[in-house]
């Protein structure tokens, strides 16, 4: 899911990527397995100011259990992916946030493991360089020129010759 905000987004309900819960096998049948958690998804927000009361998640589902107490237990789904970008605006911070992986079956038996934890980014957003031009000098040719970038240590530039922004 992606969300690019222009100006401040506030979030004051619930936004999730959950992977769904496993199922448990059936009872009395030895050979019938619990199904595994699903793994989060992914969620990407773009915004020059965060705040609200809500919450944003990709946890892993919970896997099934196994409901004849035999060893066919299931495990959890691994934690999805929440990156958080905003520009020079602020974070004002949210209720929660989480990427836990799904709890594995919790039944007698098995071998099955709990989904691991899934990743959390909460980065500035990176603006290019000021006064960023291009000048055609010929039809092989182009002049680049931009102003400094305070703490940037280099620069890399692609050009297309697709038109367009196609290359």
């Amino acid at each position: 899911m992606k969300l690019s905000v222009g100006g401040t987004a506030t979030i004051n309900g619930a936004i999730s990527a959950d992977g769904g819960n496993g199922i448990g096998g059936a009872g009395g049948n030895t050979d019938s397995s619990a199904s595994g958690g699903g793994s989060g998804g992914s969620v990407y927000l773009a915004a020059n100011v965060l705040g609200g009361s809500g919450t944003m998640s990709a946890n892993g589902g919970w896997a099934g259990n196994d409901t004849d107490g035999g060893n066919n237990t299931a495990g959890g789904g691994g934690g999805g992916r929440l990156a958080i970008q905003r520009n020079s605006g602020s974070f004002c911070g949210l209720a929660s946030v989480s990427v836990a992986g799904g709890t594995r079956s919790v039944t007698a038996g098995g071998s099955a493991t709990s989904g691991s934890s899934g990743t959390l980014s909460v980065t500035p957003e990176l603006t290019g360089p000021p006064n960023f031009t291009g000048v055609g000098l010929s039809t092989t040719s182009i002049n680049w020129t931009w102003g400094l970038v305070s703490g940037a240590q280099s620069y890399k530039v692609w050009s297309s010759t697709g038109g367009n922004g196609q290359s």
